[in-house]
């Protein structure tokens, strides 16, 4: 009856006790839910860079290829070889000066200026074309040949896809 009397007590005592709420499942998550989480934002943070990196970019190549293509119809229409190379300089110099910051480029002129543009398109410019960029856009009357100029433009245009620009 003593061991009967001890459960008793033992009894009264834990009436006033609650067991616990079940432990969930899912919250609060483990250190290793956090940190797979953390990677993901991270990962979509740097696609979404990226991605409107390239939106950008995309959006400037169309721009620069549609004035491009009105700067040869106005070549077209008047023949004027040192307007046409001028126009096509400022829309190069202005889509370099958007992608490429003001310090960097704004300066270049003459080789170095075609260097530039060589090194962010998968293009290379032949030498008659390097030299109607880098030094005829600037004489009086230059003798260039302006639908070679214009052609190897579109490839270079379509050379900044792959390249840094």
């Amino acid at each position: 009856m003593a061991e009967a009397d001890t459960l008793e007590q033992f009894a009264q005592q834990m009436r006033g006790l609650h067991l616990p709420e079940p432990v969930s499942h899912w919250w609060p998550l483990a250190a290793g839910w956090w940190l797979l989480l953390l990677t993901l934002f991270v990962l979509l943070a740097i696609s979404a860079g990226w991605f409107f990196s390239r939106r950008r970019q995309t959006t400037l190549s169309s721009l620069l290829s549609s004035e491009l293509h009105d700067a040869m119809q106005r070549w077209q229409n008047d023949g004027d070889t040192r307007a046409y190379l001028g126009c096509v300089n400022r829309l190069l110099k202005v889509m370099a000066v958007r992608t490429h910051g003001r310090t960097l480029v704004s300066r270049l002129s003459g080789d170095p200026w075609t260097a530039w543009l060589a090194s962010v398109s998968k293009h290379q410019f032949s030498a008659p074309v390097a030299g109607a960029l880098a030094v005829d856009c600037y004489r009086p009357d230059p003798d260039v040949d302006i639908p070679l100029v214009h052609g190897e433009l579109q490839l270079w245009l379509r050379g900044l896809g792959d390249g840094d620009a």
